[in-house]
C-alpha cells in the first residue's frame, strides 16, 4: 500500500503544489490532509484530476497566503461548506480545500458519506514518506472488499444527494452496494425531491457515463427511485405493447432498450462517446438518456384498434415535445435538448427504411444528412431498440434489416458527404 500511494502522487504534477501547500501551512501552524477520492483512487491505482485536501487551522489565513502566488487561482465552490477550489497556472490542477471547522480530523471524516471517501493522510507525512492513514470509518478494508456502504442514514438525510452519488461510485468502480446501504437509500429516496434539479441531473448523467450503468439504473428503480427523479417514466410503467413485437411494456422495454446499447457499444467502435454535449456531459451519457426515454410519447400515443390490436401512431412526434419538455425541467443546454429531440423524432426511421423492398443508396443518404452529425448514435440508438423487444429475432426481422441498411450505408454513404464530412472522422464506416 504504501509503495502504491508513494508512486501515485511522486509522479503526479501535483506533488511540487502539495510542497508548497505543506510549508504555508507549517508556517502557519497549520496542519494539511489529503483525503476524499484523491487518496481513494490512489488506493486503487485509479489515475486522478482533483486533489482533495483538508485543512486543520485558519483557513482565511491559509487562503490569503495562497493567493499571493500568481499561479495559483481561488474559487469559492460552495459558501455553505467553505469549500474553496485552487487552480494551478499555467496547466490546470485543481485542488478542493475545506476546514476542519469546529471539529478534529477523525471527527470531520466520521461525518464523510462513505467510508472510501473518509480516509485521510497527512500531507507532510506523504512528503516524508511515511504512509499512516487515518481510516476511522474502515474505508481501506472496503476498498478491498470492493463494496460501497455508509455506517449511518444519517448520512443520506443530510445530503440526499448522496443516494446517487453512491450509486454512481459503484457504477465508476465496479463495486458492489452493500444491503444495509440500499435500505437506506430507499428509505430516504424521497428526500431527492429537496435537491436542485441541476445537482439530480449532474449526478445522474455520471451514473450513465460508466461503462456498466445499466444494473444500476434497474437497481434504482426496482428501489423506487427512478421515479422520484424522473416522474415522467409512471406512465410508461402502466402502458402495455402489442404483443405481436413485444414482450415488455414501454417501461421495462426502455429499460432493456439501455441494456442492448451497452452491448452495442461493447461491439462497435463509437469513438465520439466522449465528445462534448454540455459542460461535463457527453454525446455517451446524451445517448444513454435518449435510450431511457426514447418512448416517452408512447402512453399519449396508445390506442386500441377494433381488432384488439394496439397502436402508438406519431409516438415519435409526441415525444419530440415530451423529451424538449423534460430537458426544460432538467435545465439542459440547447445543444442537448436538440440531441434528444433529433434522435427521439427519427428513430423510428432507420427500421421505416429496412422495411422497403429496396433500399436504395439515394434513401441512406437522405436519412442520415437530416440527422448529421449524430448518425452513430440513431444507428445505435434503432439496433439497441430493435433487440429490446424481446422477441426471437431473425434474418428477416427489423434488426437484420437495419443491419443490411448499415452495411449498405458503409459503401454508399462516403460518397454523398460534403468536403466537411469527408474531413470528419466519420471515415468510410461508421464502426470499424
Amino acid at each position: 500500500m504504501d509503495s502504491i500511494l508513494q508512486q501515485s502522487f511522486a509522479d503526479h504534477p501535483c506533488s511540487q503544489f502539495l510542497a508548497a501547500f505543506n510549508q504555508i501551512a507549517r508556517v502557519l501552524g497549520s496542519r494539511l490532509f489529503l483525503v476524499g477520492g484523491s487518496i481513494r483512487n490512489a488506493l486503487l491505482s485509479i489515475p486522478f484530476h482533483e486533489v482533495d485536501l483538508l485543512l486543520e487551522g485558519n483557513l482565511q489565513e491559509f487562503l490569503e497566503a495562497v493567493s499571493t502566488s500568481p499561479n495559483m487561482t481561488i474559487v469559492l465552490l460552495d459558501k455553505k461548506r467553505n469549500l474553496y477550489r485552487l487552480v494551478s497556472k499555467p496547466k490546470k490542477i485543481y485542488f478542493d480545500l475545506s476546514p476542519c471547522e469546529e471539529m478534529t480530523v477523525e471527527a470531520n471524516l466520521l461525518k464523510r458519506d462513505f467510508p472510501i471517501n473518509a480516509i485521510a493522510l497527512d500531507l507532510e507525512n506523504l512528503l516524508n514518506q511515511t504512509f499512516e492513514l487515518l481510516d476511522p470509518q474502515h474505508g481501506v478494508e472496503d476498498l478491498q472488499k470492493k463494496q460501497i456502504r455508509t455506517l449511518n442514514p444519517e448520512r443520506f438525510q443530510e445530503d440526499p444527494l448522496r443516494i446517487l452519488r453512491g450509486f454512481r461510485l459503484a457504477a465508476a468502480l465496479h463495486f458492489s452496494l452493500e444491503e444495509k446501504t440500499e435500505q437506506f437509500a430507499q428509505a430516504t429516496a424521497p428526500l431527492l425531491q429537496s435537491i436542485s434539479i441541476e445537482r439530480i441531473r449532474d449526478e445522474f448523467f455520471k451514473i450513465l457515463e460508466s461503462e456498466k450503468s445499466y444494473p444500476w439504473i434497474l437497481k434504482m428503480d426496482k428501489l423506487g427511485i427512478l421515479e422520484i427523479l424522473f416522474p415522467e417514466i409512471l406512465p410508461l410503467k402502466k402502458t402495455e405493447q402489442n404483443p405481436r413485437y413485444h414482450s415488455y411494456n414501454v417501461w421495462d422495454h426502455s429499460l432493456k432498450t439501455v441494456e442492448e446499447l451497452e452491448k452495442l457499444l461493447k461491439e462497435k467502435n463509437y469513438s465520439e462517446s466522449q465528445d462534448n454535449l454540455s459542460g461535463e456531459r457527453t454525446r455517451l451519457s446524451g445517448l444513454k438518456f435518449a435510450a431511457l426515454f426514447h418512448d416517452i410519447g408512447k402512453p399519449s400515443a396508445f390506442t386500441r384498434g377494433e381488432n384488439g390490436e394496439i397502436h402508438f401512431y406519431q409516438h415519435e412526434t409526441i415525444g419530440e415535445n415530451l423529451i424538449q419538455a423534460l430537458s426544460e425541467r432538467l435545465r439542459l443546454s440547447v445543444k442537448e435538448t436538440q440531441f434528444f429531440s433529433l434522435l427521439i423524432r427519427n428513430h423510428l426511421r432507420p427500421a421505416q427504411l429496412a422495411r422497403t423492398p429496396k433500399i436504395t443508396e439515394s434513401a441512406v443518404s437522405r436519412l442520415f444528412r437530416d440527422v448529421h452529425p449524430y448518425e452513430k448514435e440513431l444507428i445505435l440508438l434503432s439496433l439497441a431498440d430493435a433487440r429490446a423487444k424481446g422477441k426471437e429475432e431473425t434474418p428477416s426481422s427489423a434488426q437484420g434489416k437495419i443491419l443490411a441498411a448499415i452495411e449498405l450505408l458503409n459503401h454508399a454513404f462516403p460518397q454523398h458527404q460534403s468536403d466537411d464530412q469527408k474531413n470528419s472522422s466519420m471515415g468510410k464506416t461508421f464502426f470499424a
